[in-house]
């Protein structure tokens, strides 16, 4: 009888925390959707829901929260820069590769300009190398040189 009480106590406890944060959390999710209610069988509908669907729609703007900011695509660039340093400075050398087109969507370049950026890059690869030592330099390097071109001034977005 001890063990039957005992794992009961330990599965309710994720419904008891649930009861301390649920007055702070400001609808978001699809929980909120199936029971807004500000009652026990409310709050654990909310996190049995929120913690089965994931945390993709609590993230990424849907589901009536805001965006996290890891998904924000103004940082996506530098995210990108950061993560991929060396493998865009070779692509950038190549003027081709999949990470450099990823990098220029993340710069906001559309299909057509992608091609544009990654030979613009290409062709100025040598001042891109000697400014970039790290990622924040490459890409400012990357922005200075976008701004000059004036394709893609227009056809990329973010700069």
């Amino acid at each position: 009888m001890k063990k039957m009480y005992l794992s009961l106590l330990l599965l309710s406890l994720p419904f008891t925390s649930a009861l301390a944060v649920d007055k702070s959390v400001g609808g978001c999710g699809l929980g909120w959707k199936v029971n807004s209610k500000h009652s026990w069988i409310g709050i654990t509908t909310r996190v049995t829901t929120n913690s089965t669907t994931g945390p993709f729609g609590t993230t990424t703007g849907t589901s009536g929260c805001a965006k996290h900011s890891i998904v924000h695509n103004h940082k996506l660039d530098q995210h990108m820069a950061e993560a991929s340093f060396d493998e865009l400075m070779i692509e950038m050398a190549a003027g081709r590769g999949e990470n450099l087109v990823a990098f220029s969507r993340a710069l906001g370049c559309d299909d057509l300009h992608s091609g544009i950026f990654a030979q613009a890059i290409k062709a100025n690869y040598s001042t891109i190398s000697k400014e970039g030592r790290n990622p924040g330099q490459m890409l400012s390097s990357v922005r200075r040189i976008m701004a000059k071109n004036k394709q893609l001034e227009r056809g990329c977005q973010l700069i």
